[in-house]
């Protein structure tokens, strides 16, 4: 996702699930959690989950976890920095499998 801001005309618009609203007229799709910004957990268990199984199992689903982004609640940074986390816990729960 590209950008969750924008300036139209004079108006802020913010992105609230793939389409633009006017910053004065957005809400959350979702109860927005008073938290600062941290690595996505739904991003980071699909992604472990699709590290693991890619090696298990052709085919495997690609999850990506980025729920929360488009419901308003977590930022892309969010979503990507847990998809790393869930990559390298996917790694290391494969290397104590093969081992």
């Amino acid at each position: 996702m590209r950008g969750l801001t924008r300036e139209r005309g004079g108006v802020v618009e913010v992105r609230r699930a793939g389409t633009w609203v006017r910053g004065d007229r957005w809400t959350p799709l979702a109860p927005t959690p008073p938290s600062p910004g941290w690595p996505s957990a739904p991003a980071a268990y699909a992604s472990a989950a699709d590290a693991v199984l890619s090696q298990l199992a052709a085919g495997a689903a690609h999850g990506r976890g980025d729920a929360g982004v488009h419901a308003g609640t977590e930022l892309a940074m969010d979503a990507a920095a847990g998809r790393t986390l869930g990559r390298a816990a996917g790694r290391l729960a494969l290397d104590r499998v093969v081992r």
